[in-house]
């Protein structure tokens, strides 16, 4: 093997959640992937003949326990003679649900002091945030077996700490997955109700009105080289009552814009003290204020490389794992155009797609439908399925931005 590293990639998702580029990974890093995936992942990669970018492919059990995964690595290496001179590894994922694990097996072989628990969980996230003194909403993990001794004093007791309203979500879901807005002391009641006998750990936390934005920041060794603030076109919560969710890249001249990079600073320099990679972070502003929501060790899981690719020429999905492999890439940022992006959602209601309106803005744009004219859609289905993506670029921030406020209310599927 001519390589000098091993890159085992974690990957338990199809679809759009694949779309990574292979092979920019394999002749950037100068290295030799071997793929660990569920039977459902290995097909997809034969059915898109990719097969050929990896050096093996680990199958492993929709499960991916910690054993099964770190005995398949362990056995693998173990079968390498050149392993024995000094051939080096790395283990990484873009795979929200596998972070944690990717975090254990980091630690487990030696490649990092310290796990990525404080990313995934958003319990231990929200009190990691807190003691680094960063601006978080009150919150508190719910007590099942307090909930169940007394529920309506245990209702009391969260409505003191957190206020109303409030949200109660699980610790370890993403996408605004069981997330629900909490009004009053009958709606808490009722939902913990529903909860207390549920397998996930749920928290409830303080609820912010206000506006939404996320950070998505290369990290390397510590260092950030590269921070780019969007503001959401709604909070994420929303995506499941209007016809998309977008995101604008923000001007670096902009007052709050700076506020926003220097929060972010503060966060990615807590979270990722020494290691490298990309981040994701949201953050509320309400009158000026900055409250921290929560971060993830990826990229934004819908088009970040076409996004930033049209933003600064930064492949963004494919730098989570170059970053990994080698923290001393050059990054050649240029930047050129600002950038939205929408996704596109299924209708409110389920009906066959008659036809797919023109879009109303005058910047250019590149769309990817996931539907045809004729065919059946669902209804909403949040993150999990959506009609399509859209991605808006213009020189001109103004021009960009009338688009974008254009495009918040458009709906341009047109149900029978």
């Amino acid at each position: 093997m001519d390589t000098k590293k091993i890159i085992f990639i974690i990957q338990s998702r199809i679809g759009n959640a694949l779309d990574i580029s292979f092979d920019l990974i394999t002749t950037q890093s100068d290295s030799a992937l071997v793929l660990i995936a569920q039977q459902e992942v290995i097909e997809e990669v034969n059915r898109r003949k990719w097969t050929g970018y990896f050096k093996a492919i680990l199958p492993v059990s929709p499960s991916f326990s910690f054993a099964e995964v770190s005995t398949s690595i362990e056995q693998y290496l173990s079968e390498l003679e050149s392993f024995k001179n000094n051939l080096t590894f790395e283990i990484v994922t873009i795979n929200e649900s596998k972070v944690d694990l990717c975090g254990k097996l980091k630690v487990h072989f030696g490649l990092q002091s310290q796990d990525l628990s404080h990313f995934v969980y958003k319990d231990k996230m929200k009190s990691f945030a807190q003691a680094q003194k960063i601006n978080t909403p009150n919150f508190t993990v719910i007590d099942k077996n307090e909930a169940k001794k007394n529920l309506s004093q245990y209702s009391e007791k969260i409505i003191k700490h957190i206020g109303l309203p409030c949200f109660i979500k699980p610790v370890n879901m993403f996408a605004s997955k069981h997330c629900h807005k909490i009004n009053s002391k009958d709606q808490l009641e009722n939902r913990l109700k529903v909860l207390v006998d549920d397998s996930l750990t749920y928290q409830a936390e303080s609820f912010i009105d206000g506006n939404l934005y996320l950070c998505d920041t290369i990290v390397t060794r510590g260092q950030v080289r590269f921070l780019q603030v969007c503001e959401y076109s709604s909070p994420c919560v929303k995506i499941y009552d209007n016809p998309s969710l977008g995101w604008i890249t923000l001007p670096r001249s902009d007052a709050l814009n700076q506020k926003i990079e220097q929060f972010a600073y503060q966060v990615n320099n807590a979270f990722l003290p020494d290691e490298s990679g990309v981040t994701h972070l949201e953050i509320f502003e309400k009158s000026g204020e900055l409250s921290f929501l929560e971060i993830a060790y990826r990229s934004n899981g819908i088009e970040p490389s076409n996004f930033y690719l049209k933003r600064a020429n930064i492949p963004l999905r494919e730098m989570h794992f170059l970053t990994q492999i080698n923290p001393d890439i050059p990054i050649n940022i240029e930047e050129s155009n600002y950038v939205a992006c929408f996704l596109i959602n299924y209708p409110q209601k389920a009906g066959k797609l008659k036809k797919i309106a023109k879009l109303p803005i005058q910047s250019e744009f590149s769309i990817r439908w996931n539907c045809d004219i004729g065919e059946s859609l669902p209804s909403n289905q949040g993150y999990d399925a959506y009609a399509g993506t859209i991605i808006i670029w213009n020189q001109s921030y103004k021009t960009l931005r009338d688009d974008f406020e254009k495009m918040k209310s458009f709906e341009p599927l047109i149900i029978d």
